[in-house]
């Protein structure tokens, strides 16, 4: 998060939008967060141009749930999902669109704070990158790892790839926080997320998606001790 958090509500119930609205300015009011929410009554409504860090999607809407605007989102873009919903038990059958959190309706004020809060303290970073036309900044969270290819670098995020017309060494000269946001350097053409490594059995690493990358002897000593330290 780079400054203001950008918030995208979709629920067809109007009045329960309006609620949202009140509690959001009194959680922006009393922990000084500069949070902006848009609320839509359809996912048709919504800007496609107008990038927003999280997305509160109710999950029992008449023309068409949740679940499938969240998967036409994660189309588009790397921005988190917020699920919304008055039936808990829907939050076991939501776990396959890989959502940031929930909200409860009964508990809204609680909920919204608790993630609000939460989702502030763990993305105060993010990448920025210029791609198709335009700088975008990606959550650390939402990266894999990063890649050479040809003269370009690839950011691989759980959802999709990012190409930029940059060499690595450009890139990580303008983002000098890396090792502060667990991205290594594991050799001349790869930088990983150490959050998303699943397996280590040198040289090989495994990311969370499947894909295996090379460690190289330049780098080994130093990410061992990244990656050990991080695993405690």
């Amino acid at each position: 998060m780079n400054g203001n958090m950008h918030i995208c509500a979709i629920d067809d119930d109007s009045s329960f939008l309006d609620v949202l609205m009140l509690s959001i300015n009194k959680i922006k009011s009393e922990n000084m967060i500069p949070v902006f929410l848009d609320t839509f009554s359809s996912y048709r409504d919504i800007n496609p141009n107008k990038q927003y860090d999280l997305f509160f999607i109710d999950i029992e809407m008449p023309d068409k749930n949740g679940f499938e605007i969240a998967r036409q989102i994660h189309q588009l873009c790397d921005s988190s999902i917020v699920f919304v919903t008055s039936i808990e038990e829907y939050v076991f059958q939501s776990f396959e669109y890989n959502p940031y959190g929930f909200i409860r309706k009964s508990r809204l004020m609680e909920d919204t704070r608790e993630l609000i809060l939460r989702y502030r303290n763990e993305n105060q970073q993010k990448i920025r990158i210029y791609y198709d036309y335009h700088f975008v900044q990606i959550p650390k969270n939402q990266i894999e790892r990063i890649t050479v290819q040809g003269n370009s670098v690839m950011v691989h995020t759980v959802h999709r790839q990012y190409e930029s017309r940059i060499s690595l060494k450009k890139f990580i000269m303008e983002h000098p926080n890396l090792d502060a946001l667990n991205l290594i350097q594991i050799s001349q053409s790869c930088i990983v997320n150490i959050e998303k490594i699943v397996k280590f059995d040198p040289p090989e690493i495994q990311m969370e998606s499947g894909a295996r990358v090379e460690l190289s002897r330049k780098y080994l000593q130093n990410f061992k001790n990244k990656y050990f330290t991080f695993k405690g």
